[in-house]
């Protein structure tokens, strides 16, 4: 759904004739049953438009506002490009690994006695630390970048995590090794590897939260003449319910044009 890649390969013409042998189908079906299998394999139902012995709908179709641009266009991009909506926008955004490792699977049988790992606890932060550690240092996204906040995230983990890890890279750990060794160790690897990813590009958020309700604002607040209908106040938010067409005709046209202006 929402493809626009019309050159790719995977678009066909259909032929007029197989819609029509498939519309007739759909008409002299006996069940429900049938009529739903024939539209689900291809797509037709039978119209009196078919008794027109040049009529091709892959060619005469005309598509309708409401559907394809109210509800298909204007919907897509406002909920999928701007990311209207309170989920969204109270998401934290996306930022990509800044590299890929191939980090050893715990295994007690081939792991020594002094790096073993008893709880489940420990078990999810070896996987939530790896996460950490492939975060960027630098560049747009990065959460963390100065050393300090790096060594304190990982001081509030628990050791026997701390010393696998350190174990499965092959850094020199001893039995008197603190916690505070462990960290600086994960510090000092860490910075061997890439500090950002050479190929991802950061895409900020275009409406925060606090954007969702400005938008919310202009709503309520937007004077406009008597013959044109009312929108949802709450607007992207769950309980707004299903924003009909004529609501995505004035949201695209009156009050998100308003208010993206006024928040540049």
């Amino acid at each position: 759904m929402y493809r626009t890649d019309f050159d790719h390969p995977d678009w066909k013409h259909r032929s007029v004739d197989e819609l029509r042998r498939a519309a007739e189908a759909w008409r002299d079906a006996n069940t429900v049953k049938e009529r739903e299998e024939i539209f689900k394999k291809y797509g037709v139902r039978w119209s009196e438009m078919w008794r027109l012995p040049y009529w091709n709908p892959s060619q005469m179709l005309v598509i309708d506002a409401m559907h394809c641009v109210l509800e298909g266009t204007v919907h897509y991009h406002c909920r999928r490009v701007l990311e209207i909506d309170e989920t969204a926008a109270s998401k934290t955004p996306k930022v990509a690994p800044a590299f890929d490792y191939e980090w050893r699977p715990y295994n007690a049988e081939d792991v020594p006695s002094s790096f073993h790992i008893h709880s489940e606890k420990d078990h999810k932060q070896v996987t939530s630390i790896r996460s950490f550690i492939c975060t960027p240092l630098s560049g747009e996204g990065a959460e963390i970048t100065m050393k300090e906040e790096w060594i304190r995230h990982l001081m509030r983990k628990n050791k026997p995590a701390l010393r696998f890890l350190c174990f499965s890279l092959d850094l020199a750990v001893t039995d008197k090794s603190t916690k505070a060794d462990l960290v600086e160790m994960l510090y000092k690897w860490r910075l061997t590897q890439p500090l950002v990813s050479s190929s991802f590009t950061f895409r900020p958020k275009i409406v925060t939260l606090e954007g969702l309700r400005f938008i919310q604002e202009v709503i309520a607040k937007t004077v406009t003449p008597s013959w044109i209908n009312s929108v949802p106040k709450n607007y992207g938010e769950s309980n707004a319910g299903t924003i009909k067409a004529d609501e995505w005709r004035l949201l695209a046209t009156i009050y998100i044009p308003i208010a993206l202006v006024l928040m540049l």
